[in-house]
């Protein structure tokens, strides 16, 4: 089943906004959109992403990210390479996502809308910074951050 090996390889998390996904909630993206490929193409696993559905309770809107908003448009990210996440960048003060890359940078906040305001997806980033990087960056063990020894 290639959704559920999907999720096992991603953690089940959204290959671009990293929100938690699971087999009911989740779409199987092709980072080369499937428009621009023949119907053999279509079925090349490398080119496979699980990703979130990238509404808001459900519901379509301006505010989609991920595959859903990025639609069938080309990008420079891909969740699968590591010379293009190396310029992605975190703010630990706003928890936004950027780059000085001007393509990555309009894939984050044009293309994926991946600081999108009402998916709280920078605010989150934040909280799970400040709740174990931080601790992390003390010398805290992973015990003590979850039972408080």
């Amino acid at each position: 089943d290639i959704r559920k090996n999907l999720l096992e390889e991603q953690g089940y998390l959204c290959a671009y906004c990293m929100r938690r996904i699971d087999k009911k909630r989740m779409k199987i993206e092709h980072w080369y959109p499937e428009e621009h490929l023949t119907d053999i193409e279509c079925l090349n696993y490398q080119n496979m992403l699980g990703v979130c559905l990238g509404h808001i309770n459900g519901t379509k809107g301006s505010d989609d990210t991920c595959d859903t908003h990025k639609g069938s448009e080309f990008i420079k990210i891909n969740p699968l390479d590591q010379s293009t996440l190396r310029h992605i960048n975190y703010s630990s003060a706003t928890g936004a996502i950027f780059s000085q890359d001007t393509d990555i940078e309009k894939d984050i906040n044009v293309t994926l809308n991946l600081n999108s305001k009402p998916h709280m997806l920078k605010e989150n980033r934040k909280k799970k910074y400040m709740r174990i990087l931080i601790p992390r960056a003390k010398g805290w063990s992973m015990p003590e951050l979850f039972c408080g020894t």
